[in-house]
């Protein structure tokens, strides 16, 4: 009942589900194949484990089933399955406002160990982390500090002295390469070591900050950041367009499979 209601509502764009069980199996798996083709439905299941299950027995009265055939009934329906409870929110945030990606290719920025946790949750998500090619990785390392490694995915700034808008350029770069479908990344620090005056190194975030945030509507490719370090000013800019920002490499990966995995759902026959 709820799906059925919550596909027409113009004010929903995502559902974020919550159930132990249900009295109308086939009813709820034709419902959601309706929905998911229309809005993203996320769906955390109760009782997965036994314990958890005698839990939700005593909680609502539901059977939860066997597990499997919940998992079945999801691919079917188009639902994306998590199994934590976070992780309905973290995802609906990336599918709110985010275009959705033509492909899984990912290209990632971070400092050192940074950067290879998220190639590593992506990995294990099973999302590509496409090498650049050669020619974007000799055009790439003319701008980044000189000590910064060759960038091959991920890009790595080794903590070098770049400003607001020399990181930003890098991430439009990514943006512009054809074998790029998305980008995971800082949120972009601020500093302007160029600008002379405390007002117009201020006005130079800014500006940097406003062309970070119409990137993925320009070239329709999602970013996803996490804030290391983040200034109240920059975060500000990209909470107003829509850019989701998380707190750890694994949450951003997990942002980043949900919008290829609704791309997958939304395009299936």
């Amino acid at each position: 009942d709820y799906l059925a209601y919550l596909r027409s509502d113009e004010d929903t764009r995502v559902i974020a589900l919550y159930l132990e069980g249900m009295k109308e199996g086939r009813r709820f798996l034709e419902v959601a194949r309706e929905v998911s083709r229309q809005k993203p439905v996320i769906v955390l299941k109760g009782g997965q484990s036994a314990p958890g299950a005698r839990a939700t027995l005593s909680h609502t009265a539901s059977i939860a089933g066997e597990d499997s055939i919940f998992d079945a009934v999801c691919r079917q329906a188009g639902l994306i399955r998590v199994s934590q409870l976070e992780h309905l929110f973290l995802m609906a945030e990336a599918l709110l406002s985010q275009p959705l990606p033509r492909g899984d290719r990912i290209a990632v920025v971070g400092n050192g160990g940074q950067g290879v946790a998220t190639v590593d949750n992506l990995a294990a998500l099973g999302i590509q982390v496409p090498e650049f090619a050669d020619q974007d990785k000799l055009d790439l390392k003319k701008v980044l500090p000189p000590h910064a490694p060759v960038p091959r995915n991920p890009v790595d700034f080794a903590a070098g002295a770049m400003d607001t808008s020399e990181e930003v350029n890098v991430i439009e770069k990514l943006a512009s390469f054809e074998y790029i479908d998305g980008i995971i990344t800082n949120v972009p620090r601020e500093s302007s070591y160029k600008s002379s005056s405390h007002a117009e190194r201020k006005k130079a975030v800014i500006t940097a900050a406003d062309q970070f945030a119409r990137i993925p509507e320009k070239y329709g490719k999602p970013i996803v950041t996490q804030k290391l370090m983040p200034s109240d000013t920059v975060v500000e800019i990209l909470r107003q367009g829509g850019i989701p920002m998380y707190d750890t490499p694994q949450q951003c990966a997990l942002a980043m499979s949900a919008l290829t995995r609704y791309a997958r759902i939304k395009n299936r026959p």
